[in-house]
């Protein structure tokens, strides 16, 4: 069977694949299986970029296709199955470029869209770069690559591109990779399983693809794939193993159906695509944190996440709550009124920026030099405020507030947990308390604010000053909440 004949009965079985995905897949997610480009179209772009045949074939004869879905693990219901797949060799050439090289993104501006071309580009001789096509863009610096052979453009190698220039050449070709997508329908990572054996698949924080795939697609045959990792002692590993976890979805949902109880308390709207709830809900609540943003903050950390991080992230990937309380019933500032915030970000943007998928060396010191950020510093902000400005480069956002406010953490030499800070507008103040209780008492008590002057040694804030903030808090949380349990600040 010619390869144009092997690509259109590939297109058949995605299209199918994805009938198969719509009918099990969270209604915020997509499976798409784009269109192919005819021959007139295809000929205008090819004086342009000189696409080689085998690239020609695939996208007259099959396509190409955009996987991004979550689909909820049923044994785990705060948790997914997800895909973050999409291929270039569509009908955007406008938008895209196709299957040019990855010098003429680079080249061209596109960086702007796939920024880490430029730096690959430059590491490497111009000649060897100018061989590979982009086939699959995943993300965090992730690609597969198509490198048309010299001297025959009917085949081609596949690799695995890793930022900033690791190459693994993968075991198939074109139409076996093709075959693999399709049987996977995209399941996150699972290109990582059709590397030589020299590639080390990460046993210490494992992403449990075949297990997955025998619970998604139980009728596949998996046998082309490389076998799981030996699990390796980590803090991952040992984390999932133990019986006994706090239980931090329910804490979030029990506090919820309290605040909704008061008929005084006004929710702000808040619109998701994440969350588990719903996608339009007054709070937010993400699913629990995928296995490759784990993996990428042990790469550019060289540490994994703390076992109190992670107890927290692997339920819930985030969770936001904003609210009002208005005590005479009037929807005006009262003495009686009450305002709370709580939005602990997603990890990926805690630990990569808000542009988390452009920062492609999270633990890099120019997140907040951005200056789209919250906390932008810039030469001259930095020379006023030195002391925030050095700690902004390697303190991460972890709870976004309004009004330039903010929770921090920072991860210090010999130190497991986190240390926490407060960030006020030009003004930090380091809060001695370990993230479990930290991220307990956030949840617990709604966002609402004034307890963690109990645990800030400054001298901006005096005893009497933290004594009347702490009454307040607990004034407030009462009339609220009613009667609480304080015993998370027995010291």
């Amino acid at each position: 069977m010619s390869i144009d004949d092997q690509l259109k009965k590939l297109q058949i079985e995605l299209h199918n694949k994805k009938r198969l995905i719509r009918s099990i897949k969270l209604n915020s997610s997509r499976f798409v299986a784009c269109n192919t480009t005819d021959k007139e179209q295809l000929d205008k772009y090819d004086n342009i970029y000189e696409i080689p045949n085998i690239l020609k074939s695939f996208i007259s004869q099959f396509g190409g296709y955009s996987a991004f879905w979550k689909i909820p693990d049923k044994q785990n219901p705060n948790r997914v199955f997800s895909a973050n797949s999409i291929n270039y060799g569509t009908n955007q050439y406008e938008m895209f470029g196709s299957f040019r090289n990855i010098l003429d993104y680079s080249r061209e501006g596109i960086e702007q869209e796939i920024p880490f071309y430029k730096y690959a580009s430059n590491a490497e001789d111009e000649k060897f770069w100018n061989q590979f096509y982009i086939l699959d863009h995943l993300k965090y610096g992730k690609l597969i690559l198509i490198k048309v052979l010299e001297n025959d453009e009917n085949n081609a190698e596949l690799y695995l591109f890793e930022h900033p220039v690791s190459l693994t050449k993968l075991t198939v070709n074109l139409i076996d990779y093709l075959k693999l997508f399709i049987k996977t329908g995209g399941l996150s990572n699972w290109q990582e399983y059709l590397t030589e054996e020299s590639y080390i698949l990460d046993g210490a924080i494992p992403d449990y693809f075949h297990e997955k795939m025998k619970l998604l697609f139980p009728e596949e045959d998996l046998g082309m794939f490389r076998k799981p990792p030996k699990l390796e002692d980590s803090i991952y590993n040992r984390y999932l193993s133990k019986e006994n976890k706090q239980d931090y979805q329910t804490l979030f949902l029990d506090t919820i159906a309290k605040l909704k109880a008061k008929p005084k308390v006004q929710f702000n709207y808040s619109e998701t695509d994440f969350g588990f709830l719903n996608d339009k809900v007054e709070y937010s609540a993400y699913y629990g944190v995928d296995e490759s943003v784990l993996r990428k903050i042990k790469k550019d950390y060289g540490r994994e996440l703390p076992e109190s991080m992670l107890a927290f992230f692997y339920q819930m990937n985030g969770c936001k709550l904003n609210w009002q309380y208005f005590g005479s019933g009037e929807e005006n500032y009262n003495e009686n009124y009450i305002e709370a915030n709580l939005n602990i970000l997603p990890l990926e943007q805690a630990m990569g920026g808000k542009y988390h998928q452009d920062y492609l060396d999270w633990s890099s010191p120019s997140l907040f030099k951005d200056e789209d950020s919250t906390y932008y510093y810039d030469k001259e902000m930095s020379e006023l405020f030195p002391e925030l400005a050095q700690l902004m480069t390697h303190a991460r956002l972890i709870d976004d507030l309004p009004d330039s406010i903010g929770f921090f953490i920072d991860f210090e030499p010999n130190r497991e947990d986190p240390t926490i800070y407060k960030v006020i507008r030009n003004d930090y103040y380091k809060i001695d308390i370990d993230f479990s209780k930290f991220i307990e008492a956030r949840i617990m008590y709604a966002g609402i604010s004034g307890w963690e002057y109990q645990y800030i040694n400054h001298s901006d804030y005096s005893e009497e000053f933290k004594e009347r903030m702490f009454n307040e808090f607990k004034t407030n949380l009462k009339m609220v909440l009613g009667e609480m349990d304080f015993s998370l600040f027995e010291k």
